[in-house]
């Protein structure tokens, strides 16, 4: 779930009702200050969530892409809801290929994945 709302207030509500509910994901948009407020507030009131419940909501939501676009931000959304759903790291693919891995004697060798090494091997 995607929590969008036009104020903290109704943010507050809004997630007092979800934390409830069994779900994946909830997400809530907005500034890291609205995020913070919201957060302290709910920690501070009575029958407040735990830090514990805290931490199981991803806000500001979305992954840190460099975004500045609406475009580029829905992508971001997108991005964090299909890593949650699939269990994603949200790292570079990249970094599988170009990051050391230690051998058995010691030294540092590079990993190749499996669909890397294959598509490399049928081009040769």
């Amino acid at each position: 779930m995607a929590l969008v709302t036009r104020g903290f207030t109704y943010d507050l509500e809004a997630l007092q009702i979800l934390m409830q509910r069994s779900t994946q994901y909830i997400g809530m948009i907005g500034s890291a200050k609205r995020v913070r407020t919201v957060f302290q507030t709910l920690h501070q009131s009575v029958g407040a969530l735990q830090a514990t419940e805290l931490r199981q909501i991803y806000a500001p939501i979305g992954l840190d892409i460099g975004a500045l676009t609406p475009e580029e931000i829905a992508i971001s959304i997108c991005a964090e809801l299909i890593k949650v759903r699939r269990g994603g790291t949200g790292r570079s693919l990249s970094e599988r290929i170009h990051q050391p891995q230690q051998s058995v004697n010691g030294s540092s060798t590079y990993s190749t994945p499996p669909e890397y090494a294959q598509q490399s091997a049928q081009q040769q």
